[in-house]
């Protein structure tokens, strides 16, 4: 399987990267937004889109979000930066106005819904690497619990 990491930041790219081989999953770097057309083809089971001020990729999150709905309307999404999870929640409201979305923590629950976002915070993956993978796992459907031991 592999994810795309639609946004990608220096983070991303490495640690990120890593943590979605340990789970079996091969990280696809998007290097512009107009590949995305050709990706379609693709099998992603979702995409990495950072928080970060500034990205390789020249777009804003908002910019990259809609760009990977347009091709991709329900693969899972996951959001990675430094700022708290309130913070972030906050932060996404101002950006996406009036749309309907989720923001939630590796330590709750995937709702497995295209309006849900799994929040990656940075010191999250060093402190708590664990359930940052099976966060990963679950939000990213990657099979059942048996299939998923067998991962690890």
């Amino acid at each position: 399987m592999k994810v795309l990491l639609a946004r990608p930041h220096d983070f991303v790219v490495t640690e990120m990267s890593a943590a979605l081989r340990a789970i079996g999953v091969e990280p696809v770097t998007l290097e512009r937004l107009d590949q995305l057309a050709g990706l379609r083809s693709v099998e992603f089971c979702g995409a990495v889109i950072s928080l970060a001020a500034s990205s390789s990729i020249g777009h804003s999150v908002s910019e990259v979000h809609a760009a990977v709905r347009r091709t991709w309307a329900n693969k899972p999404l996951v959001l990675t930066g430094l700022s708290s999870l309130e913070s972030t929640r906050k932060g996404l409201e101002a950006a996406f106005g009036g749309k309907t979305f989720s923001v939630f923590g590796p330590a709750e629950p995937s709702p497995h819904q295209p309006t849900a976002f799994l929040y990656l915070q940075k010191t999250e993956l060093e402190l708590h690497r664990e359930r940052v993978l099976t966060a990963l796992r679950q939000h990213l459907m990657l099979g059942s619990s048996s299939r998923l031991n067998a991962v690890r």
